[in-house]
């Protein structure tokens, strides 16, 4: 049997993204297989995803893993509630999660 094989998702999504970092969600999501975090077309910059002192092309040492308008990124982490994001413009930016 195959361990990665997952028997119930969670999807959600994130709007208003601006210059304070937010939490992908509040609530505690458990992610056997890690979240997807997938860019929306219509993002005016880039999306910085981190930990909860996640700055957006700020400082070298707590800058985030940049995702651009349409890129998609998995990450392994065992709660959605571990990862924030912050852009470096605007505050219409949004992202749609996946966690499995």
């Amino acid at each position: 049997m195959n361990n990665r094989v997952a028997k119930y998702f969670q999807t959600g999504r994130v709007d208003n993204i601006g210059q304070t970092a937010i939490q992908v969600t509040a609530s505690s999501v458990i992610c056997r297989n890690g979240i997807a975090i997938y860019a929306d077309s219509g993002n005016t910059g880039a999306i910085y995803v981190g930990g909860p002192g996640v700055t957006a092309f700020g400082a070298s040492g707590t800058d985030g893993f940049p995702l651009r308008p349409l890129d998609r990124f998995n990450f392994d982490i065992d709660n959605a509630s571990g990862l924030f994001m912050v852009s470096n413009q605007g505050t219409t930016n949004r992202v749609f999660w996946f966690a499995r």
